[in-house]
């Protein structure tokens, strides 16, 4: 569905093996609202079940101007050593500006109708502007 964010992490044979970076996030943006819950664990046990997890929303929000990505806090106890999270916006050939929490963005790069933002994990909310 457009304008729901698609995570997707580094390839992996089995749970054990867990690669921390990076995470791609995929973004179809359509001109409307979509969103998705993000949600991981440490893939055996049953220590979600004591809040040994890390779980957050992530919406998009798009119209002919501008998309906004907002990342909600992350919940749960877990934190895990990833360092960068890459953003994906397909199907955008051009943008204005890229605006990270009210600070200008860089590194971006637009490549083959791809627009990619780098991010920093964070657990806190993080909202992410695109000016078209």
């Amino acid at each position: 569905k457009g304008d729901s964010p698609i995570p997707m992490g580094p390839d992996a044979s089995h749970t054990k093996e867990r690669p921390d970076d990076p995470l791609t996030l995929l973004v179809y943006p359509d001109e409307g609202k979509g969103e998705s819950i993000f949600y991981e664990d440490v893939g055996n046990g049953f220590g979600y079940e004591r809040g040994e997890y890390a779980r957050r929303r992530i919406s998009c929000e798009s119209s002919d101007e501008r998309i906004v990505i907002r990342f909600g806090e992350r919940q749960g106890s877990l934190v895990t050593e990833r360092r960068e999270i890459m953003l994906e916006l397909r199907g955008i050939s051009t943008a204005q500006g890229v605006i990270v929490n009210d600070e200008e963005s860089t590194p971006v790069r637009i490549e083959g109708g791809v627009l990619t933002v780098e991010l920093g994990e964070e657990a806190g909310p993080t909202t992410v502007e695109v000016i078209l």
